[in-house]
């Protein structure tokens, strides 16, 4: 294990694409029932926010990771609840 320079991670910002995507996600669990189009639309903009994700400027990935995984599990959901699976 390395040493975490604290400077360097202060410096960096949060990337509101992934916190979208994690919010996103997160609504999913309780409108993914009401609102089937949201956990498609949660692992859209997830994968797209993860594909412009930079390390090197950015933190929070784990968001956009969270929110592609919620999306994925809910749509799922809902294709099974409706009989499409």
């Amino acid at each position: 294990m390395g040493i975490i320079n604290t400077e360097e991670t202060n410096q960096k910002k949060n990337y509101p694409f992934c916190l979208t995507d994690f919010i996103m996600g997160l609504f999913s669990v309780f409108l993914g029932g009401v609102v089937g189009i949201l956990p498609i639309l949660t692992i859209i903009f997830s994968a797209i926010g993860l594909s412009k994700f930079d390390e090197s400027i950015n933190k929070s990935k784990w968001q956009g990771i969270t929110g592609l995984i919620l999306g994925i599990l809910y749509t799922l959901v809902y294709l099974n609840n409706y009989g499409h699976i």
